[in-house]
């Protein structure tokens, strides 16, 4: 018994180690330690750096502008473009001013409007005034219990749809003759504001990061409102044989659209270009009508052509846009995370907003908007399509995640991981901007269009019959040929049975034969057509 238990005894005692292996581990472990001293080192300075004013620098290249800066030391966009813009600005000479009282108070916080009202240099008005009515709102006030009357207002706003588009009577459509006698009074505040010569829409940020992509423009929505409703009441003029009235509900619409284009955005682009399409359609009615004489074909020439252009989009994108990017690309370098493509803030540190090289992405955005500029300005369409096309397939965004980006820079590739930053950010900017650039086309198109539509119908007047070639009206009626933006060559010029159509190809760039957009029809594009009656 007593040698069965020694011999387990030996057999349960541990054995020494081998010598040669602590001497292996020892020099495992200190070889892990002394080569995460360098990561560590790294991820250090990652964190040292998240904070955004110890790396990025104010110059042309990155910040584009220097000043003024805000107490934090960033760039202030919004104070810089409201300088410029507020430049020589009055009260008196100012359209947001009339176009504001029109609209009144209600529409914003009232803290917004209090600043928005103090830039302006106008006391706020009272909220007990007259403001313009929203067709929602006058259908609201309309219904027995108070509540929207959503079948009411699909209704009254097909009737608006039709109403813009030709000659009607107040027993036809008696609630929208209502609605038009009851915002009387703003429409003609609408009308003063026209008559004004600069649009200056105080910018106020909702935000501390990112300010300029989280400024509020509450009268650009509502003076969509008002074109709709004055568009409505031209052709109600126009079939109570009050052409001249009726051609000036029109020219209110437009000269509004010129100020509006004087807004930095590309959205107030959009808005300008958008609420002239309405005077557009009802100009065709007026050339339609037995009412025009020759004189008054001509009169309304020379308004359509004293019309001030709008900003160009490559103005736009150069002096405002780009000032928009940087200071969201500034925001997002200060935020912890949230922005698109890199997950929510919980899932991102601050030390991957160090691992990034801020600089690079900020000279990245400002090379491309100069190269975009140049492509705008370039006279050929195509060439500009083009350059749009293949900068958008060169900047595909890849699928990155913060973790990638932080491991790039942490393994020596900090460059290669803020260019991918860069590339991602600057590929979101190309569609807007040629989604603008199309904008501005078709302004400019339906502009040229309804000019040699008024020249031709004067000329009718005059000769009894309609020219053989649009060369023939220039310069008497018009002062060169009026090339379709699209395509560079004059505008297309087609007889027909009953008259002559003079259109342009518009956005799908093709020859539709003269056939407007016509979604009903199953035409979701078209051409940008006028009509001229040969009688």
């Amino acid at each position: 018994m007593t040698d069965s238990i020694d011999q387990l005894g030996r057999t349960l005692k541990p054995r020494p180690p081998n010598r040669w292996l602590r001497p292996i581990v020892r020099w495992l472990v200190a070889g892990l330690l002394l080569s995460l001293v360098p990561l560590l080192c790294r991820l250090g300075w990652f964190w040292y750096l998240s904070e955004p004013r110890r790396q990025i620098e104010i110059g042309r290249a990155t910040t584009y502008l220097d000043g003024p800066l805000t107490p934090d030391g960033y760039v202030d966009y919004v104070a810089a473009v409201n300088s410029q813009l507020s430049e020589g600005v009055t009260p008196e000479n100012n359209a947001v001013v009339s176009l504001a009282l029109a609209t009144g108070p209600g529409k914003t916080s009232d803290k917004f409007e209090r600043e928005f009202f103090e830039r302006l240099g106008v006391p706020a008005p009272p909220s007990n005034g007259k403001y313009f009515v929203t067709l929602s709102d006058f259908m609201q006030q309309q219904s027995a219990d108070g509540k929207r009357d959503w079948a009411g207002e699909q209704r009254l706003e097909e009737q608006r749809k039709t109403a813009s588009r030709r000659p009607w009577t107040r027993n036809e459509f008696p609630d929208l003759a209502a609605l038009l006698d009851l915002n009387a009074e703003p429409l003609a505040l609408y009308a003063e504001a026209s008559q004004r010569e600069r649009y200056y829409s105080p910018l106020i940020a909702g935000h501390e990061l990112a300010r300029m992509i989280t400024v509020i423009l509450p009268i650009e929505e509502q003076q969509v409102y008002g074109a709709r409703q004055l568009a409505a009441r031209a052709m109600l003029k126009l079939e109570e044989e009050n052409l001249l009235a009726a051609w000036e509900d029109q020219q209110v619409i437009r000269r509004q659209s010129r100020l509006t284009g004087q807004s930095p955005f590309f959205m107030g682009l959009l808005v300008a270009i958008g609420i002239d399409e309405y005077a557009f359609t009802g100009g065709q009615a007026v050339i339609d009508s037995p009412q025009l004489t020759a004189k008054q074909a001509r009169t309304c020439l020379r308004d359509l052509q004293s019309l001030r252009p709008w900003r160009t989009t490559a103005e736009t994108l150069d002096k405002f846009e780009r000032l928009t990017s940087l200071d969201m690309l500034i925001g997002i370098a200060r935020s912890p995370g949230g922005e698109p493509g890199f997950g929510p803030p919980e899932k991102r540190l601050p030390i991957v907003n160090g691992a990034i090289n801020w600089n690079v992405p900020l000279r990245m955005m400002n090379a491309e908007y100069d190269a975009m500029a140049e492509a705008l300005r370039l006279p050929d369409e195509e060439a500009q399509h083009a350059f749009f096309v293949e900068q958008h397939a060169r900047l595909q965004p890849q699928a990155t995640s913060s973790l990638t980006l932080l491991m790039k820079s942490s393994i020596g590739q900090r460059e290669a991981a803020s260019r991918s930053m860069g590339e991602l950010l600057v590929s979101t900017i190309l569609p807007s901007v040629l989604g603008a650039r199309n904008t501005e086309f078709r302004g400019l198109a339906r502009d040229r269009v309804l000019q040699v539509g008024f020249a031709l119908a004067a000329y009718r007047r005059e000769h009894g019959t309609l020219p053989e070639s649009l060369a023939i009206l220039v310069p008497d009626l018009l002062p060169e040929m009026p090339l379709d933006p699209w395509t560079g060559q004059p505008l297309t010029y087609v007889r027909t049975g009953d008259g002559v159509l003079v259109y342009s190809i518009d956005l799908d760039r093709r020859d539709d034969g003269g056939l407007p957009e016509d979604p009903d029809a199953g035409r979701p594009q078209g051409d940008i057509v006028i009509h001229v009656a040969a009688e």
